[in-house]
């Protein structure tokens, strides 16, 4: 069993499509953090996987961009989660 510890973290799904989103608008991290009221440390540790993002965070930063963030069933019958 090899040792995971030292291995690097990677950013999640959610937090990659972020980041391509932030890129295409062409908006600037620090220009995020001032109209997020996240700090631009934040999302440096999210975009190398340092850290993970928190609901309030990602929320806030989205919105900055006119995203949201969205729940939606991954099956397509309710009664297969009960199960």
């Amino acid at each position: 069993m090899s040792d995971q510890s030292n291995q690097p973290r990677t950013a999640s799904a959610v937090t990659r499509s972020f980041f391509s989103h932030l890129a295409a608008a062409g908006v600037s991290q620090e220009t995020l953090a001032k109209r997020s009221g996240c700090h631009v440390n934040t999302f440096y540790s999210w975009k190398t996987g340092k850290a993970s993002a928190s609901v309030p965070n990602m929320e806030a930063a989205l919105a900055v961009l006119g995203l949201e963030l969205v729940i939606r069933p991954i099956n397509s019958k309710p009664e297969d989660i009960a199960a």
